[in-house]
């Protein structure tokens, strides 16, 4: 498993790309065999302003997985208040969760779709309306306390063995 904070993942070259008719495979996966990546951070981003603060990638004898998250350190009253929820953190990482990708050996792992999580500040209740936001739904939310937090890890330990089942994960609490 390895975390990647703030990876910034490079723009799939636009001007660069041919036209669908012409390329026959989606453009992360044109990008990954035709752009310069990092080797240490082979990301690949669709859109111009793509940069989450947390890539996971797991890799097991059944495959890899990508995860993606973001951070918000506000209060729920200051984050999507004013009833404005489209900009929250879960939006967000919705939009990262579908145009980020992972090159790897010829490949471009996509992140899974429970594949994203959002960090808010304690307590976990106070952040219950965004659990079910229309479009973002499938966005896990972790409230880690500084001082540990047994609902955090379990959370946690629930979202990689819903995206790497085989995985059997137990998190230290």
């Amino acid at each position: 498993m390895e975390l990647d904070f703030e990876a910034e993942p490079v723009l799939v070259e636009y001007e660069r790309l041919p036209p669908l008719h012409e390329r026959k495979v989606p453009a992360l996966e044109w990008a990954a065999r035709h752009q310069q990546l990092d080797e240490d951070r082979p990301f690949l981003g669709l859109e111009a302003k793509c940069s989450p603060d947390y890539l996971i990638r797991v890799t097991t004898p059944a495959g890899k997985t990508l995860l993606v998250g973001d951070a918000c350190l506000a209060s729920p009253l200051h984050h999507g208040g004013s009833g404005d929820k489209l900009g929250a953190k879960p939006y967000t990482v919705e939009r990262y969760r579908r145009t980020v990708g992972w090159a790897s050996g010829g490949e471009v792992i996509r992140c899974h779709p429970l594949g994203g999580f959002a960090l808010f500040p304690p307590p976990s209740e106070a952040w219950h309306e965004f659990t079910t936001l229309p479009g973002a739904s499938d966005c896990l939310l972790l409230c880690p306390s500084p001082e540990g937090d047994a609902e955090a890890s379990r959370r946690f330990e629930m979202l990689l063995d819903a995206v790497v089942p085989r995985l059997n994960v137990e998190v230290d609490t």
